[in-house]
C-alpha cells in the first residue's frame, strides 16, 4: 500500500479534519482543493483516526502538519506511524484498499462534460462559473492584417 499516495489524500484536509479551522474556512478550503478529495480525504480520517488517536506520535505529527500542511518535518513520521498502523491492522488495510480502489475507479470515469454549442469552424471559448459554461463565444476565421 503506497503511504504516499494516503498522506497525500489526509494532509490538506488535516486543519479542517482535526477542526483547526472554522466553518466558513472549512467551506473555503474544501471549495478550493475539492469536493471529491474531501470527501475521500472524510472517508481515510475514518478509518485512520480511531487508530491515529492511540499513537501519541502519529496525532502529534497530524495535528503539526494542520498548523502547516507544508511542512516536511512532520510528514515523514506521520507517513512512518501511518505505514506502521496500517500494517498491524488487517481490517484497516482491507478498508484504506477499498476507499483507495474506489478513488482509481472515480478518477477514471469521465469528468464534466458539458455541450456548449454546435461550431462550424473557428475556436469555441468561454468561462466556466458554478459548473456552468459562461461567456461562451465562437471565433470564427480571421483573415488580414489584425493585431490582438
Amino acid at each position: 500500500m503506497n503511504i504516499t499516495v494516503i498522506s497525500s489524500l489526509l494532509i490538506p484536509y488535516l486543519p479542517a479534519l482535526l477542526k483547526k479551522v472554522s466553518e466558513s474556512e472549512l467551506v473555503g478550503s474544501v471549495g478550493e482543493l475539492g469536493q471529491a478529495g474531501w470527501e475521500r480525504a472524510c472517508q481515510l480520517w475514518k478509518a485512520l483516526q480511531p487508530k491515529l488517536e492511540t499513537e501519541l506520535a502519529a496525532k502529534m505529527a497530524a495535528e503539526e502538519l494542520a498548523k502547516n500542511p507544508e511542512d516536511d518535518t512532520w510528514k515523514k513520521p506521520f507517513e512512518a506511524k501511518l505505514s506502521e498502523l496500517i500494517e498491524k491492522d488487517p481490517q484497516l488495510q482491507e478498508a484504506i484498499a477499498n476507499i483507495l480502489a474506489e478513488a482509481q475507479q472515480d478518477a477514471s470515469s469521465p469528468g464534466v462534460q458539458q455541450t456548449i454549442g454546435e461550431m462550424s469552424g473557428g475556436q469555441a471559448i468561454g468561462n466556466m462559473s458554478n459548473s456552468k459554461a459562461t461567456n461562451v463565444g465562437q471565433i470564427g476565421n480571421v483573415g488580414g492584417d489584425v493585431n490582438f
